[in-house]
């Protein structure tokens, strides 16, 4: 089975060294060069490699920063071994700690205890994956997104089916609210994916603080978020951000749009930077505009994608002129 090695260094006789002590190994790999660390993050992310031998010092970005880094994508595809001049045990417990599998001086690159390195790193990845996996199929079960604590995917469709058939029993009206951040895929990519986990965890309590007792809150994906808004009075939900009409919109879901982009107003403080989000928000509501869960959902999501075509707090009602 051939290895795929991607080996981040700015120093060429490092990179030629273990180059050439991985080909005196006898084992099929495949490597994969950077010299710098933007450029080692850009292959990390566009490929899945078995494992990833990191520099410690690099020109642009140090490597522990950068294992910090590739240790927060939303999935962790691979296991990271530490390259270093150092011998200071020290420098090889934070990479450790950071999340690293291994860490080897660079006077000790041999064949045998590189690619043994390189084997065992992989080994304990992958076994720390399985026990991560675990865990968060637990949570899911669970119905609790572990990084917000909101309820989950699973727990919205179970939600929303049992709400809409609540509405249907007990003849009342509900609206489906979805939120989508946008440009969130950037604050990801130049500030990192922990500062967009924290700009989630942020978002959420925001969310929270905007909708009433009783209104139900989740988050479904990445960074989208969905509110059912229970026992609304008026189901003439039809009336969309450009006009005002309809006087018989129900005003507290009418109002929510506006209530959430206020509290977007303040820029998020993420790790000393401010950070300004902006959303779409799509809105379809039963039993106006369909009685079947499923189909609220994909109504909602059409608004939602009519609200996002235009930058900035947008807001869009679902209604059958807009299909």
């Amino acid at each position: 089975m051939t290895l795929k090695l991607l080996l981040i260094d700015d120093d060429t006789l490092d990179r030629m060294n273990v180059r050439r002590n991985l080909e005196r190994s006898g084992r099929h790999v495949q490597i994969t060069e950077a010299v710098t660390a933007a450029a080692g993050l850009a292959m990390a992310q566009d490929e899945a490699f078995d494992l990833i031998l990191l520099d410690f010092a690099l020109p642009d970005v140090s490597g522990l920063e950068l294992l910090k880094i590739l240790r927060n994508f939303p999935v962790n595809r691979s296991a990271v071994v530490m390259l270093s001049h150092s011998e200071d045990e020290k420098v090889a417990l934070k990479c450790i700690e950071a999340g690293a599998q291994d860490f080897i001086p660079k006077n000790e690159i041999k064949a045998s205890r590189l690619i043994r390195a390189v084997i065992q790193a992989k080994n304990r990845f992958n076994i720390e994956q399985a026990l991560l996996k675990s865990d968060k199929e637990l949570h899911q079960m669970a119905g609790i997104d572990s990084l917000t604590g909101l309820a989950n995917r699973y727990s919205f469709e179970v939600g929303l089916n049992k709400a809409v058939s609540l509405a249907e029993e007990h003849d009342y009206h509900l609206a489906l609210v979805l939120l989508d951040l946008n440009q969130f895929k950037h604050i990801n990519v130049s500030m990192g994916y922990s500062v967009g986990d924290k700009v989630l965890i942020e978002m959420a309590k925001r969310l929270a603080e905007s909708i009433e007792k009783g209104d139900l809150l989740y988050r479904i994906s990445g960074d989208e978020f969905a509110i059912v808004v229970i026992a609304v009075e008026d189901a003439e939900l039809n009336t969309n951000t450009n006009t005002n009409t309809n006087t018989n919109t129900n005003e507290r879901v009418k109002q929510l749009p506006h209530q959430i982009f206020k509290a977007l107003a303040a820029p998020m403080v993420i790790d000393k930077a401010d950070i300004m989000v902006t959303a779409g928000i799509g809105i379809a509501n039963y039993p106006a505009s369909t009685n079947n869960a499923m189909q609220l959902m994909k109504y909602a999501d059409i608004a939602l994608s009519h609200a996002k075509k235009t930058a900035g707090n947008q807001h869009h009602f679902y209604s059958i002129e807009s299909v």
